[in-house]
C-alpha cells in the first residue's frame, strides 16, 4: 500500500495547499533559514502513519494539533528569550515565531483514535489505519 499521507509544504508552490509568494525568491534551504517550521519525519508502519516533529523548547500546552477535513495541522509559537537587565544578546541563530505544518491524511484512517505524545522536544503523532474492507463473496440463494 502506498503512503497516501501528503505534507503541505508552505515553501513550495507545487502541489501545496497554500502557495508561498516567497518561493520564487528563495530556494528550499534559503527559505528554511528564515522560517520557524519544525523539522518532521513521516513514516508508515504496518497499522498506522506516524508524524514525528522536532519542537525543542516548547511546553506541551504550547502545541496545537487540529484535525479537520482530512487535514492534520500542527501549530504553535516558539517565543524568543528577552534580554534581561544584566544580559544582552550578541548573536542569534535560533528562530522564533509562529509555525504551522499541514498534512493531508488519507481517508482510510481512524481519526477518532489519533494520539500524540510529546517527550524531550519531540512530538509523535500516531494515526491508526482502519482495516480496509475485504471483498466478500455473496452466495445467490
Amino acid at each position: 500500500m502506498t503512503l497516501g499521507l501528503r505534507i503541505f509544504e508552505p515553501k513550495h508552490g507545487h502541489g501545496s495547499l497554500f502557495a508561498n509568494p516567497l518561493s520564487s525568491f528563495f530556494n528550499k534551504d534559503e527559505y528554511r533559514k528564515y522560517s520557524v517550521l519544525p523539522e518532521v519525519d513521516v513514516y508508515e508502519a504496518q497499522d498506522r502513519f506516524v508524524i514525528s516533529a522536532e519542537l525543542p523548547g516548547l511546553k506541551k500546552n504550547e502545541i496545537n494539533i487540529d484535525f479537520n477535513d482530512n487535514v492534520l495541522t500542527i501549530s504553535g509559537e516558539k517565543k524568543s528569550e528577552e534580554e534581561t537587565e544584566n544580559n544582552k544578546f550578541i548573536h542569534f541563530e535560533r528562530r522564533f515565531g509562529k509555525f504551522e505544518r499541514k498534512f493531508r491524511i488519507p481517508d482510510h484512517v481512524d481519526h477518532e483514535k489519533i494520539s500524540a505524545v510529546y517527550k524531550d522536544g519531540v512530538l509523535e503523532i500516531s494515526i491508526p489505519r482502519i482495516e480496509e474492507s475485504k471483498p466478500k463473496k455473496i452466495n445467490v440463494q
